[in-house]
């Protein structure tokens, strides 16, 4: 009898080695990385905060909390509530879209950036999913 399966060490071994990517993401320094002014975090959930950030969610009761915004991303599909947007966040948010809307999120959030805007994106790696 084996003392372990294979799916249970693909778990841990996988759990392992992500790990520290997602320590370091969250540790990403966004007051270096990103130009001062007008940032979005579109689709960041309740524990996100970051001085001088807008945290955009469709969460019930999200807007009544400083420097949130209740957003239904999927009514914003041809133009987003902001102007002038120096950076956009997007972690884990595009996944959940159809292709097309993900596209029609992308271009309505580069069309309410500045010239020289920043936008980063943070997907799961399908192949590692699919390959598990």
């Amino acid at each position: 009898m084996a003392l372990f399966s294979l799916k249970d060490f693909t778990i841990k071994y996988l759990n392992h080695y992500l790990w520290p990517r997602r320590v370091i993401n969250r540790l990403f320094s966004y007051d270096i990385y990103y130009p001062a002014g007008l940032c979005v975090n579109l689709g960041g959930g309740p524990y996100f905060y970051r001085h001088g950030w807008i945290n955009a969610d469709f969460i019930d009761g999200f807007s009544r909390l400083e420097a949130r915004k209740h957003l239904d991303l999927g009514k914003c599909l041809n133009g987003l509530p902001f102007e002038g947007v120096n950076a956009y966040y997007l972690s884990h948010t595009l996944e959940h879209f159809h292709v097309e809307d993900a596209k029609k999120l992308l271009i309505a959030a580069k069309d309410s950036m500045r010239e020289g805007g920043i936008i980063r994106i943070v997907v799961p790696d399908a192949e590692l999913i699919l390959n598990r």
